[in-house]
Parts: structure tokens; sequence; C-alpha cells
């Protein structure tokens, strides 16, 4: 979301049978407008490949500041994510958000194709998480080391006042998921 009535999500993961079944694209937004607070919703058609979430927007876009959008892609034509991130890109070139505003599209490289047991990892430098005046980012070493420069060089020039401190991401991703969804909201259970 970015704090200005606008969100982005994936088709691949809210509208996938296995968490929606029963709701129609309409009460998914409905829902969405209702507790997010939101009067826009920018639907991406799919996440990444090999992604265990079904496509999880956290590992393809977000909102870097109000209309600034951060998108991974990738331009390797062999690569199946090739399709999938010129898809999204073609959809955030032509959306606007929710104050009528034309998106500003910033693109980063995905890593190199890695795989662990003969399953693809979703790799992805998006998977990234804010934290009080830095972010932690994930980085994957070995061949992957000059896109990690390239993604460190590239969030240093987006949030200057951040500080990045990385981590290694393939200790995480071999688990599933990454940094951004090791942070994220647990309910409290019953007492």
């Amino acid at each position: 979301m970015d704090g200005e009535g606008t969100m982005i999500t994936t088709e691949e993961c809210l509208l996938n049978r296995n968490r929606n079944p029963e709701l129609s694209r309409e009460q998914i937004e409905d829902y969405l407008r209702k507790y997010l607070s939101v009067n826009k919703i920018i639907w991406l058609k799919k996440g990444l490949c090999g992604d265990e979430t079904d496509g999880h927007v956290d590992n393809v876009a977000c909102f870097v500041a109000p209309g600034k959008i951060l998108l991974q892609v990738c331009d390797d034509s062999l690569d199946e994510n090739c399709s999938n991130t010129r898809d999204n890109l073609k959809i955030l070139k032509e959306a606007t958000d929710a104050q009528g505003r034309k998106l500003e599209i910033i693109t980063i490289q995905q890593p190199p194709l890695r795989t662990h047991n003969n399953q693809r990892l979703t790799l992805s430098y998006l998977n990234f998480y804010f934290v009080n005046k830095g972010i932690i980012l994930p980085i994957f070493g070995g061949d992957a080391e000059a896109a990690d420069q390239m993604a460190i060089r590239k969030l240093s020039e987006i949030f200057p006042e951040r500080r990045i401190h990385t981590v290694n991401g393939m200790a995480i991703i071999r688990e599933g998921g990454n940094v951004h969804c090791m942070t994220q909201q647990m309910p409290a259970g019953r007492v």
C-alpha cells in the first residue's frame, strides 16, 4: 500500500482457489477496501515462478513512495520469470494510483536462477524489510554477487536516508519465504 489509497497485489495469490474459493474478485476488492482503507487496487497477473506462497506481491513489486513502485524484472527470455515480469511492467505502465497519477516505475534485476532439491527458489531483492533508519536486504552471494551489489546500490539511491543491512538470503530461502515474509504479523493464540 502506498499510504494514499492504492495497493498492489497479484491475481495468482488472492484469486487462488486455495485462498478464497468462495469469493469473487469483486468481493475480495470490497474486503480490501473495507479493511485496508484503500480506494484503488492494482492487480498484477503473477508473482515469481516457484513461489510457494502462490505469487505474493512482496517478491515482485512494492511502493517506495506514493506513486513510485519498485519492480523486480527478468530480461532473460529463457527464464520463465521473463514473461511474468514483462506482463507486470506493462500493467504498471498503464495504471494510475488512487490520486490519478501515472506511476513512476523503478526496475531491479532479479538474482540468477537457483534451485534446491530440484525446485526453483524464489530469489527476490524486494523481500526486504524496513527497520528504523535502515533496510534488511537479503542477498544471495556466489554467482549473484554482481546482482547483489547492484541491488544494494539501487536501494541506497532510492532510500539515501536508510542504511542497508544485508543478510544471507540463501540461509532463509531454502525453508521458504525470506526477510519480509519472516517479519509478518502473527495472530495471538487463544488464552
